[in-house]
């Protein structure tokens, strides 16, 4: 009798020790899945959101060029851009552009004469005649191939988002006109309202390091060795906090209408509820272990 008892317990034994052993192969493994399934999740959710942002700008200047078509194709306007009259192109555009300022947005409007020297600046008019052929890639292109543009592009004025047409009278081509549309801290602040899980940055790359452009993170969570890495094409990904709120960053170039970068698009993407919900995992499948 008390050798099988014996023989029972190690039996019992054996099992519980090739559960065990079972169980502790199984569990490590199952929550390197549930975390990089998680972690693929999360990356997928980054990707998206810098598409939307890189989307949204290209929204702004498809509007932008939609402004320059429509004043390109106003009969007066190419009967003084033929006469090479800025007074009277001046006299009919000028109040457009206050009303344009004050409702859409709109910070920069001008003409052009081919390749790319400024005729008016309906922003500013009392300013014409430089030549902007050596940083006006978009005025070059829509004038020496004659096709709209837009894009990002760094000029006078700044960077900002613009978008331009050929102008013609009877068929010759006068030069063009661009509509350029508000680019700072706005556009940032409309999107985070609209994706209240993002905070967005902006940092363009100066001789110096980076200069924020704008921001709703405050503080950039991005060291500048990150950022030059993803100005030379890769993109940044790691884990942080605001606060007591778990993030996760991501770091990406933005290209100019020349598709040379510019600068860094941060991210900041709220993953509270994927860290709450891989905690709760993590605990069901400890006490499955447990149970079994």
């Amino acid at each position: 009798m008390l050798s099988r008892f014996k023989i029972r317990t190690r039996i019992i034994v054996g099992f519980l020790v090739v559960l065990a052993i079972t169980l502790g192969s199984l569990l490590p493994i199952m929550m390197f899945e549930l975390n990089r399934l998680e972690q693929q999740s999360t990356q997928s959710r980054l990707n998206a959101a810098y598409t939307s942002v890189v989307s949204a700008l290209d929204a702004k200047g498809r509007q932008a060029q939609a402004l320059s078509a429509s004043v390109a194709n106003i009969p007066d306007v190419q009967q003084a851009m033929a006469a090479g009259d800025r007074e009277r192109l001046a006299e009919m555009m000028v109040p457009v552009f206050a009303v344009m300022k004050g409702e859409y947005d709109v910070r920069q409007f001008q003409f052009h004469t081919p390749p790319a020297t400024s005729f008016l600046r309906v922003h500013k008019p009392e300013k014409f005649g430089d030549d902007l052929s050596s940083f006006r890639e978009t005025v070059v292109v829509t004038n020496t191939e004659k096709r709209p543009v837009f894009g990002l592009e760094r000029g006078v004025a700044g960077l900002g988002i613009r978008g331009m047409v050929p102008v013609y009278e009877a068929g010759q081509h006068l030069g063009s006109v661009e509509f350029g549309l508000s680019f700072g801290q706005p556009f940032f602040d409309e999107f985070v309202e609209a994706n209240p899980e993002l905070d967005i940055a902006l940092h363009i790359a100066r001789d110096s390091g980076f200069e924020t452009f704008a921001s709703t993170l405050g503080a950039s969570l991005l060291s500048d060795e990150e950022m030059r890495a993803a100005m030379s094409g890769a993109s940044e990904r790691r884990d942080a906090e605001i606060g007591d709120k778990p993030v996760a960053v991501y770091g990406r170039a933005v290209y100019d209408f020349s598709g040379n970068p510019i600068g860094v698009l941060e991210l900041a993407l709220d993953v509270s509820e994927d860290v709450a919900l891989m905690n709760d995992a993590r605990t069901e499948v400890i006490g499955v272990g447990i149970v079994a």
